[in-house]
């Protein structure tokens, strides 16, 4: 049994072992164990190869996952300082118009007198009594000129002027909600595993005397007869301008 395990595994073979095979973990000889580390070496060419995309992809999302982060605490950030503004412009709206409405029932309060001078003369009339008729409009005759410098400071009316608040708000909040609307509608056009990579920087050429954004510039000596072609991607031979796009100048150059 030692004697045999000294010998290749392999059938057909009698040459001494000279090691463990990586795949059977049983004794080869030297060439078959070139064999075996050659196909182990073969196999892991071919996993590599396709875990050269996996691993892309795996990098791809952990940059997306960084920068998910990022962007999740600067959202929650932005969206606590607006809310925190939202409640300071709420306090300032809500004080002034507390003011406004205030001074609205002082206003009101001053022309109490008149709901008085009413009942006292009700009663007067109701007693044909001329001299409390007298004395109640003479009275009330020092009473007008307070309520006529009360009412100095508002509209013809003496009413306290002022814009429809409840209308801009309104349009206020329907704002806040389409803006919300537009910035939902951006997790709907998340495409998976990174189908579209978004880079930082753009590259932008400009060559002078020459219209538009040129992504690809190449030499001729005679520019006749060519047109881009249908994707815009290269320059073709052709009679006229393939779907729209610009015959190249005739131009012959020296």
């Amino acid at each position: 049994t030692q004697a045999g395990s000294r010998r290749c595994s392999l059938a057909t073979c009698s040459e001494a072992a000279a090691g463990t095979g990586a795949q059977t973990l049983q004794p080869l000889c030297q060439r078959h164990l070139d064999r075996d580390s050659d196909r182990v070496r073969e196999i892991h060419a071919r996993v590599e190869a396709r875990l050269q995309p996996l691993r892309l992809v795996r990098d791809l999302l952990r940059m997306d996952s960084q920068a998910l982060e990022a962007k999740l605490q600067v959202t929650e950030d932005l969206l606590n300082a607006a809310i925190e503004s939202l409640m300071k412009h709420k306090e300032a709206v809500t004080n002034r118009l507390t003011a406004t409405t205030d001074a609205a029932r002082q206003k009101l309060s001053d022309f109490a007198v008149l709901q008085e001078f009413d009942s006292s003369m009700a009663a007067a009339e109701s007693a044909n009594n001329l001299r409390g008729i007298f004395e109640q409009c003479s009275r009330m005759e020092l009473e007008c000129s307070d309520l006529e410098n009360a009412v100095s400071g508002g509209d013809e009316q003496g009413r306290l002027k002022l814009g429809d608040v409840c209308g801009a708000l309104r349009d206020l909040q329907l704002s806040i909600d389409r803006q919300f609307e537009d910035v939902m509608k951006l997790f709907e056009s998340v495409s998976p595993l990174r189908e579209e990579k978004q880079s930082i920087c753009e590259f932008h050429s400009e060559i002078q005397e020459l219209d538009g954004a040129p992504a690809w510039v190449s030499c001729c000596s005679n520019t006749k007869g060519f047109s881009a072609d249908a994707s815009g991607s290269k320059v073709v031979k052709a009679e006229s301008a393939v779907d729209g796009a610009q015959m190249l100048p005739s131009r012959v150059c020296s």
